[in-house]
């Protein structure tokens, strides 16, 4: 029990080298909600993620994909514990979309005294996560996107609660058909509940930049490289690159250097047959172990071009 508490606590630290986008560092559990493809490319790319990965990173990426679509991906990392997130995007017109997602989180009892926490009752509480979002987004331009995304959270462990609410802005810009910026402003909120935790969402500050090599390589081939600078917690950035179509697969990786040293890196490969795709994601992160990835996403259109 001590040492699945010890974890937990841990997760904190750690979540961002496995939750892919995430720059901020507060909520425990729902800081680990996102899909698998986000996880691979992680902060590098974080600003530029299109469709549902925009619902955990840069509103402003989901019109770059412009499709009802609807995917689900579970997370399971060591000492039993698991995370569901499930996401949907609708478009409006051939410029906008909006979407909606959720994250649970769930795990079994554990001991609420350890050296984590050494001034704990001695009582098993079973820890809960949950967030939702809204999105909404739309090309302002013909090269230039905007976006907002609002996040709720509860989270619980036996009869400590934490709950909050953040609003993320970002845009994404075209100063060339083969290359793309995006930036944002995520976590603007704080506690629902003051006395029970600080500001859930510190606010950070991340970009991305793509380069599309397709007209270098004989394969489409897309390059990454950002950085995330939240108000408070560890600063990061790192390169990240994504190769397909080969035969209806893909292969993805990053890697990102934090403050005090710490390197982070990620894997994932992927599948897609007419309107699905099928993604995993495996990182490490140090002595938590490793976390696994999965996701399944069906499209219902084809994607539609913006006006």
């Amino acid at each position: 029990m001590i040492r699945r508490l010890a974890v937990l606590a841990a997760v904190g630290i750690a979540a961002n080298a496995v939750a892919g986008p995430a720059g901020r560092e507060a909520f425990v559990f729902t800081s680990l909600a996102g899909d698998a493809r986000s996880a691979a490319l992680g902060i590098p790319a974080g600003a530029l993620l299109e469709g549902e990965g925009a619902l955990f990173a840069n509103p402003a990426g989901a019109p770059l994909a412009l499709q009802y679509s609807a995917g689900i991906t579970h997370l399971a990392w060591t000492d039993g514990f698991f995370g569901e997130t499930l996401g949907t995007m609708f478009p409006v017109g051939t410029e906008a979309a909006v979407g909606i997602a959720g994250f649970l989180f769930t795990h079994d009892a554990v001991n609420v005294t350890s050296e984590v926490l050494p001034d704990g009752t001695g009582a098993l509480a079973r820890p809960l996560g949950v967030e939702a979002t809204i999105l909404g987004a739309a090309f302002a331009f013909e090269d230039l996107s905007v976006g907002a995304a609002v996040h709720v959270v509860h989270e619980q462990e036996g009869d400590v609660r934490r709950e909050g609410m953040a609003l993320d802005l970002g845009c994404v810009w075209f100063p060339d058909p083969v290359i793309a910026v995006g930036l944002d402003m995520r976590g603007f909120g704080g506690p629902i509940l003051p006395s029970a935790s600080r500001d859930p969402f510190p606010l950070s500050f991340d970009a991305s930049v793509r380069y599309e090599a397709e007209e270098v390589l004989p394969v489409p081939f897309r390059v990454y490289a950002g950085a995330s600078l939240p108000l408070w917690g560890p600063s990061g950035g790192g390169l990240a690159a994504e190769f397909g179509d080969y035969f209806g697969a893909s292969v993805r990786g990053m890697l990102e250097l934090r403050e005090k040293g710490v390197l982070g890196w990620a894997f994932g490969i992927g599948g897609h047959r007419d309107q699905w795709n099928l993604d995993y994601t495996f990182a490490p992160a140090g002595d938590l172990g490793w976390a696994h990835r999965i996701g399944l996403t069906l499209k219902f259109t084809r994607k539609l071009k913006p006006a």
